[in-house]
C-alpha cells in the first residue's frame, strides 16, 4: 500500500489583561547618603513618595531591591590603563545580580528607609549597585524610583598598562603604573605589587552530540613578583624580563589601611624563538 504519514498538531494558548493607562498621581524618589562605598560598608537608602498636588503618600507598602553590574572606574588622562581584574579570555560566568530585597511602609512623611550591605563576592571587582523602590498607593497604582552607587573593593586602585603591548624574549619591558582613589584622584607615594603570570592554554578535544571540537582553557603560573612605589605624581613603573615567547598576564595589587585589596590586570605578548602557547578557538 501507499506510505502514510501521521501529523500531530499541538496548540497552546494563554491570556493576559491590558489595563488602561493611568497618569501617575504621585512620584517616588530614592536617595542614598553618598555615591561611593567600600566593600564591607552598609548602604543606607531612603525612598520618598509624594503626591503631585502636595502631601505625602502615607502608609503605603514599599518593595525595594538592589542589583549589581560590573563597572570599572575611569580616570581622565589614564584611559589606556586597566583599573579592573577582568579577563576577556575566560568564559563569563552567569550569576544572580540581586544583592538584596525587602519591604517597608511609608511613614507620615511618605518616607521609608532600607539598608543594603555593600558586599562584593570573592575576586569580584568594582560594581554599580542600582537601588530601586516601588510604592503602591490605596488605589493600587504602583510607581517606582531608583538611584545608583558604586561599590569598590578597596579605598584605592593601581592602574596598569604596558608601555608597549608587544615585547621580545630576553628584552626588559616597562610596565607603567598609577595610583588613584575611588573617585579617580591621584594618590602619591603608594606601594604597588605587580605579579607576573605565564599564561598557558590547555587544549583538549571535546564532543557535543555527534560533533567533536577543540577547546582551550587558560592556566596561569606565577613566575615573578615585582614591587614599586608611585612618585609625587602618582605614577610609577616596573621592568618585566620575558624569558620565552607567549603571553604574560600582569596583575597590579594595592592594599588599603584595612587590608582590602584591589587588583587590576593587563596582558603582554612576547615574541621570540621556540613554541608559544596559544588559544585554539
Amino acid at each position: 500500500g501507499a506510505p502514510t504519514s501521521a501529523w500531530a498538531l499541538t496548540i497552546a494558548s494563554s491570556t493576559f489583561r491590558v489595563a488602561e493607562f493611568r497618569k501617575p498621581e504621585f512620584e517616588v524618589s530614592v536617595r542614598r547618603e553618598r555615591a561611593h562605598y567600600i566593600d564591607g560598608q552598609t548602604i543606607d537608602a531612603r525612598t520618598t513618595a509624594a503626591f503631585f498636588f502636595g502631601g505625602a503618600v502615607v502608609g503605603a507598602p514599599v518593595a525595594w531591591s538592589a542589583r549589581s553590574d560590573p563597572e570599572p572606574i575611569r580616570v581622565p588622562g589614564y584611559q589606556r590603563y586597566s583599573f579592573s581584574d577582568d579577563d576577556q579570555f575566560r568564559q563569563a560566568v552567569v550569576r544572580d545580580p540581586l544583592r538584596g530585597s525587602g519591604s517597608a511602609t511609608t511613614d507620615t512623611a511618605g518616607q521609608a528607609s532600607f539598608a543594603v550591605p555593600a558586599a562584593l563576592r570573592a575576586s569580584e571587582g568594582t560594581q554599580r549597585f542600582t537601588l530601586s523602590a516601588t510604592v503602591t498607593d490605596l488605589s493600587a497604582q504602583a510607581v517606582a524610583g531608583s538611584a545608583t552607587v558604586t561599590v569598590h573593593p578597596a579605598e584605592l586602585y593601581a592602574g596598569i598598562r604596558p608601555a608597549q603591548y608587544l615585547a621580545s624574549e630576553g628584552t626588559a619591558a616597562r610596565i607603567e603604573l598609577v595610583t588613584v582613589d575611588t573617585e579617580g584622584k591621584i594618590l602619591a607615594g603608594r606601594p604597588v605589587t605587580v605579579k607576573v603570570y605565564e599564561r598557558q592554554w590547555i587544549t583538549t578535544k571535546a564532543q557535543y552530540g555527534d560533533e567533536r571540537f577543540y577547546q582551550s582553557e587558560p592556566r596561569d603560573t606565577l613566575i615573578d613578583t615585582l614591587r614599586a612605589t608611585t612618585g609625587s605624581d602618582g605614577e610609577g613603573s616596573v621592568l618585566v624580563l620575558p624569558r620565552k615567547p607567549g603571553t604574560l598576564r600582569l596583575v597590579a595589587e594595592v592594599t588599603d589601611a584595612r587590608g582590602r585589596i584591589a587588583r587590576s590586570a593587563t596582558f603582554l605578548w612576547v615574541s621570540g624563538s621556540g613554541i608559544a602557547s596559544w588559544r585554539v578557538t
